[in-house]
């Protein structure tokens, strides 16, 4: 059976999008977790205050429906109830990138991605056809007149 999903209004440095997410206890599962080093569960909490009711459809299928609204990397929706608005003050991809930071060097071990250009490969082919080609002529079997 699905997860129940709801409407959420992502608010980024570059402008907004929406998206539906699903609901697990009281609160938007941005990201699932996985196993690895910063694979915690991404989710933003949610209360009755910070849930919108809008319209959607001509008019005489409108029908009403519910979204959210939270700033990426926020632990807490935007609380439209008594009170101020919540601004995030930590940003979640940072404290990713922090926390795989502490687990490298409390490992002490340090990561380095090695890129082998493909010029590489096609020497290494290349010369493993001139091997052939070698062998081949001196056993008789290849012979340039």
């Amino acid at each position: 059976m699905r997860k129940p999903r709801m409407l959420a209004e992502v608010i980024t440095e570059y402008g907004s999008y929406k998206k539906k997410y699903p609901i697990v206890d009281n609160s938007l599962e941005i990201r699932p977790p996985r196993t690895g080093p910063g694979g915690t569960a991404y989710r933003v909490e949610f209360d009755r205050n910070c849930i919108i009711p809008f319209e959607t459809g001509i008019w005489p299928f409108k029908s009403k429906k519910e979204k959210v609204m939270f700033a990426m990397g926020a632990s807490k929706c935007i609380n439209f109830g008594k009170g101020a608005i919540q601004v995030a003050m930590w940003d979640k991809t940072s404290e990713e990138e922090l926390f795989k930071a502490n687990v490298i060097k409390a490992a002490g071990a340090t990561t380095t991605k090695t890129q082998i250009p493909m010029l590489l490969y096609l020497l290494i082919a290349t010369v493993i056809m001139l091997q052939v080609i070698g062998i081949l002529m001196s056993t008789g079997r290849l012979r340039f007149i």
